[in-house]
Order: structure tokens, then sequence, then C-alpha cells
């Protein structure tokens, strides 16, 4: 029954109504989530999906949704996450909704569970072409991480990054170069300047400059950045040549 279209398994009633008697529904519920979460580690996104559904499927029928908000928040984050990999993004983004209204309700859900399930939505928004939504999420993900990590973290820093690509796609150049430049200050305090991390956020900065019309400061950023990644690594990345080369520089 397991490998059925998660469609399908309504048809299935009576047979898990048996099941359900036999074995009870928190027994049932548990099964479904280690078989979800094994499946998911295993990277089999369809029959993970289809233990989640099931799961669903059976707190709901059993009225035990307001007794297992853990378990339905489990089901939904990762059946959203699964239907973001599969590109089903509306879809993606109704699970991920639904679980985040549980996560309060969940007593022993780590914070680390919600940045993840946030980060998924806003995977999914971004997937979505909905970027506003993206950058406004964006404001509940950075300070969580930062509580929860420290902004001195790698965590800290790669979001941090992330969110700083999005204000430039979404043409907040001011609002970029501002995190950036604050950015560059903890990536020196963490990693040091000789970093391919402050050589990106370097790289990030330059473009901002550059579509801002400040075309000074963004060689500026964009030439060391060059030098920092050719010294690291031996390459420069396309994005800054191509940069430096709308600049004149290459």
């Amino acid at each position: 029954m397991i490998f059925l279209p998660y469609e399908k398994i309504e048809l299935y009633t009576e047979d898990w109504m048996v099941c359900q008697s036999k074995l009870g529904v928190e027994r049932l519920v548990q099964i479904m989530r280690q078989m979800a979460n094994e499946y998911y580690s295993q990277g089999d996104g369809w029959r993970s999906l289809i233990c989640c559904s099931m799961g669903i499927y059976i707190i709901e029928g059993s009225g035990f949704k307001e007794e297992a908000p853990c378990e339905y928040f489990y089901f939904h984050a990762i059946r959203s996450c699964i239907h973001r990999e599969s590109s089903r993004y509306d879809q993606g983004i109704d699970d991920a909704l639904i679980a985040l209204s549980y996560y309060d309700k969940c007593e022993v859900q780590a914070s680390s569970d919600k940045i993840f399930l946030l980060c998924n939505l806003q995977q999914l928004y971004i997937a979505n072409d909905d970027l506003g939504k993206a950058i406004e999420l964006g404001g509940s993900i950075l300070p969580l991480i930062k509580s929860t990590y420290g902004e001195k973290s790698r965590e800290y820093i790669d979001y941090a990054i992330l969110e700083s690509s999005l204000l430039i796609n979404k043409a907040e150049y001011g609002n970029a170069i501002i995190e950036l430049n604050g950015l560059t200050e903890i990536v020196k305090q963490f990693e040091g300047e000789r970093s391919i991390d402050y050589a990106t956020v370097l790289r990030y900065l330059g473009a901002a400059y550059m579509l801002m019309g400040n075309k000074k400061k963004a060689a500026e950023c964009l030439m060391n950045s060059k030098t920092l990644q050719f010294e690291i690594t031996g390459t420069v990345d396309g994005a800054t040549k191509q940069y430096l080369k709308e600049l004149g520089y290459e």
C-alpha cells in the first residue's frame, strides 16, 4: 500500500481502520514518520512523500491533530521539501505554511527545525518568482539564525550572503550595500580578509555599487575580490570577470 500513488490512499480506508484498531493511531503515526524519514534520508522522495501523506491522512482522519502537533509539523515540512525538489512550488508553499502554523505548538521542536522550514519556504518563493515574499521572510530568518548560531558562524554568513543577493536581484541596491558592508566586518572577524567568503562578499558589494552607478567603488571591490580569488583558488569566477568587463577593466 505504501507504494501506491498517495491520491489513491483514501480507497483503502477500511484496511487502515483495521490496522488502527490493532496498532493504534499513535503507533501508526510513529511508523509513518520513521519510514518517511528513512526514505527521505535515502533520497527516495516519492516513497517519503507517500508516507508523509499517509501520516497526515491518519492524523486528520482520527482527529489526532491537536494531540500530535510535532508529527503534523514534521509530515508537512518534509512533504514541502519534496514538492520543492520536484518543482511543485505551489503545493510546497501550502505545506510549508501549514507546518509553520504548527511549529509553536511543538514544545520540543528545535529552533534549527524552524530555520530549516523557513529557508525551504524562502527557496519555494524564489523558485515561484516571488522575490518580495522571499525578502520579507528573510527579515525573520536572519535574526533567528543569529540568535541560534551567532553572527560569527558559518550558518549566519552563508545566509547573509544569500539575503544580500536577493536584495540585489530585487534592485534594492542601497539596502544590499548596507548589509554587505556590515557583513565584511563579520567575515573579517570570523575568517579573516584572506578568505573566499570575504572575496564573495566583495564581489556582491561590487555588483551592488555597479548597479547603483558608483563605478569607482564597484571597481575597487571587484578588483580586490579578483585578486583574493586568484590567490586562494588560482581562478576567478565568471561573474567577477563579467562585472569588471562591463566596467572596462577586462
